[in-house]
């Protein structure tokens, strides 16, 4: 069966550490200017990890279109997190994580007013409709 999520998938290791690696770079008269660079790590660097950093993070068509179905029929968000990472054959393997799982379907969710005010906004139309 899976084994737990490893804690480097769960966090964000360069906001945990306190990373000091930046570059500082300044516009003047339209041309960019690199003003210091520190390239100190407080981390151990792992390349094969950079899909984590949240701007590699991509949730495809496929799977969006997999989680609104889910989420319609009332499949909880774990449940479908576990079914995309047994198919890719592990955590690893997959372009997003499980809290990228549950802000898309809780946009989804307020773009379609399934929750909160929305829904109460929305029966309320239904019931005097009726």
């Amino acid at each position: 069966m899976f084994h737990q999520i490893p804690v480097e998938m769960k966090t964000l290791p360069t906001k945990t550490n306190e990373c000091p690696t930046k570059i500082i770079v300044r516009l003047k008269e339209q041309v960019w200017y690199i003003i210091s660079v520190t390239e100190e790590h407080s981390h151990m660097l792992s390349p094969t990890k950079s899909h984590m950093f949240c701007r590699n993070r991509k949730i495809n068509i496929h799977v969006q279109k997999s989680l609104q179905i889910n989420d319609e029929v009332g499949v909880k968000l774990n449940k479908s997190y576990w079914t995309f990472v047994w198919e890719v054959r592990g955590y690893e393997n997959l372009l997003f994580m499980e809290r990228d799982v549950g802000n898309f379907v809780g946009q989804q969710r307020c773009a379609l007013g399934k929750n909160g005010d929305g829904k109460t906004l929305l029966s309320y139309f239904a019931r005097m409709r009726e």
